[in-house]
């Protein structure tokens, strides 16, 4: 990886990146150059999740969003290493880069929550591929 990307990247993002499944991390790498070659800064808000962690976001927010909104511990792709939510600009408000990103990533062959579960911010791998 070239210092260029490496820093646009950014150290903290990496280690996120570096504990995910390796074909995600393969797809996560090339999201951020595509992403960089099209000046959306993003950083990785939640990548790999124990069961306790997505326990406790599903008892935080189930009520909220529902269930079938909430990933049932056990059951989330993030526990596999195969899912990432990010912020772009620091910002969780929808907006075009979202959806730009969105659609860079559906490039990739992975499957954007903005178009599947109304969630803008999630990013997973499709298994199939």
């Amino acid at each position: 990886m070239n210092k260029i990307l490496k820093s646009f990247i950014g150290e903290n993002n990496l280690k996120k990146i570096n504990e995910l499944s390796p074909k995600m991390q393969e797809k996560v790498f090339k999201f951020y150059e595509l992403c960089y070659q099209n000046n959306i800064k993003f950083d990785i808000a939640s990548g790999l999740r124990t069961y306790e962690e997505q326990k406790e976001l599903y008892d935080k927010y189930a009520h909220i969003y529902g269930m079938e909104k909430t990933g049932i511990p056990g059951s989330s792709e993030h526990e596999r290493g195969i899912a990432i939510d990010i912020t772009i600009d620091n910002n969780l408000s929808n907006n075009e880069k979202y959806t730009k990103a969105g659609l860079l990533w559906e490039q990739l062959g992975g499957i954007w929550g903005g178009n599947t579960i109304d969630e803008y911010w999630h990013f997973e791998m499709d298994e199939k591929i």
